[in-house]
């Protein structure tokens, strides 16, 4: 639509906003556009003849006297870039907000004879009234994982970097393509050619500029030592093969997935998402909890709307967090996260899949949206003889005489696939290899740090 307006016969007051966080491309795209339409693309400037910093309100007058110039040039467009400092905000904080400057600002939307692209980072500081004058407010947000990942392979194309560090660092939701290419040509400048070396660069490049951003790092390879997942090593309450084979069918589905640490709840969500050949776009609550007012809930739809477009397995872990029992809540804002995350819910077209260990504390409206609620629990004696003998494959240790320790680690009812996850990687840091022995003492040792107040959930599969 954006194309098509700015290819129609000129009106006055045509005027487009883009908005979005920062490095994602806003100006890039109205640059392309341009092109793509064959018209000159006149920017207002930043800067002045000193190459000095432009206050917004003399901003304002050089985009008044560009409209002026080239409205007598059909074919000109006009692009106004960062643009939050000359919009009169909510709070007064900005041209003083008087009645005259919001007047004179209306006017302008209403009227300016050449078209107009205006972007910005936010809209929070945007009065209304502004807001529906607009003929069209995009949103241009974080490409989603599967654009991601191309995205990182072209910008590292002339690099030596391996297809397989492309889509662990394309699983970073906050990847964006002006951080990325800061980062391409940093070391490109830097002269590196060295495979290993290039990647570790890159890497810490990218992660110093999260840090700063405040987001976390990028993911961490799979370690050698990651316990293989198998379905015989869950144990639910519900035929897991025969849910995988009906979501294949339909793979539109919400799941709620209870039960103690370490199940392998998570796990199983990204199961689904290598069976459907989908990618998987996992969250957790500290990536969605913002400390401004209406800001987790931006980020709560932000969510469902990349999984949408990327056709992507949701898996929110910590879901509690989102899904407590309102009737307890202590504060508006309690309330308003829940709602907002059971509006996106209900609206969402695909397979979402929500992990808890506080199942108890969940609202109960909230539970009546999901198609299956499914617990995980502790492992069955078979299931935790397969993985003891798999744990001791894996880590490179002999089991002789099987009986002995087969029934010592019967006894041993809470038991789940984390903890023989914490063992192999455990046993990375011993000078002996592992044996029967050893293993079946840490995880007694394991077991016995286990209460009944369920923990915070760690998961088996560190690395989605």
């Amino acid at each position: 639509m954006a194309r098509r307006l700015l290819a129609a016969t000129r009106h006055p007051g045509t005027n487009l906003l883009f908005h979005g966080p920062p490095g994602t491309g806003k100006t890039q795209l109205a640059r392309a556009l341009a092109d793509a339409l064959e018209r000159p693309l006149y920017q207002v400037p930043n800067e002045d003849d000193d190459d000095g910093p432009v206050t917004g309100i003399n901003r304002l007058r050089s985009f008044r006297l560009a409209q002026n110039v080239l409205a007598r040039q059909p074919r000109a467009l006009i692009l106004f870039d960062e643009v939050e400092d000359v919009f009169p905000d909510r709070l007064g904080v900005s041209l003083g907000n008087s009645e005259l400057t919001k007047g004179w600002m209306n006017d302008t939307l209403e009227s300016n004879p050449v078209p107009t692209i205006w972007v910005c980072n936010g809209l929070s500081g945007f009065d209304e009234a502004y807001l529906r004058r607009f003929s069209q407010v995009v949103e241009v947000g974080l490409p989603p994982q599967p654009v991601r990942e191309r995205m990182i392979r072209a910008h590292t194309r002339s690099l030596p970097v391996s297809r397989a560090w492309c889509q662990r660092a394309s699983r970073h939701p906050h990847l964006s393509p002006a951080l990325l290419r800061q980062a391409v040509d940093t070391l490109s400048r830097a002269g590196y050619r060295q495979g290993g070396r290039a990647e570790s660069t890159l890497e810490t490049l990218l992660n110093a500029s999260l840090s700063a951003m405040g987001e976390r790092p990028l993911p961490k390879p799979e370690s050698a030592d990651q316990l293989r997942f198998h379905l015989t090593y869950l144990n639910a309450d519900h035929d897991l093969k025969a849910l995988v084979q009906g979501v294949k069918r339909d793979p539109r589905a919400r799941l709620c997935l209870y039960g103690p640490p370490g199940t392998g709840k998570s796990a199983f969500g990204a199961h689904l998402a290598r069976h459907l050949g989908r990618p998987l776009l996992v969250r957790r609550a500290s990536d969605l909890l913002n400390a401004y007012v209406g800001g987790t809930e931006q980020q709560l739809a932000a969510m469902f709307r990349e999984a949408e477009t990327a056709r992507a397995v949701l898996v929110l872990d910590e879901a509690d967090s989102f899904l407590r029992d309102r009737r307890e809540a202590r504060a508006s804002w309690e309330l308003t996260q829940t709602n907002e995350f059971l509006t996106q819910l209900e609206a969402f077209d695909g397979l979402f899949v929500a992990s808890t260990n506080l199942f108890d504390a969940l609202d109960g409206a909230a539970l009546r949206r999901f198609d299956l609620k499914i617990r995980f629990d502790y492992l069955r004696p078979e299931q935790s003889w397969r993985l003891f003998r798999e744990t001791l494959r894996q880590a490179g240790g002999q089991l002789s005489k099987p009986e002995p320790w087969r029934t010592r680690l019967a006894a041993m009812d809470r038991l789940t696939p984390g903890d023989f996850a914490v063992q192999l990687r455990r046993n990375r840091l011993a000078a002996e290899p592992m044996t029967p022995g050893r293993l079946l003492d840490d995880l007694a040792a394991e077991m016995a740090l286990k209460t009944d107040t369920p923990a915070r959930a760690v998961g088996f599969m560190a690395n989605l």
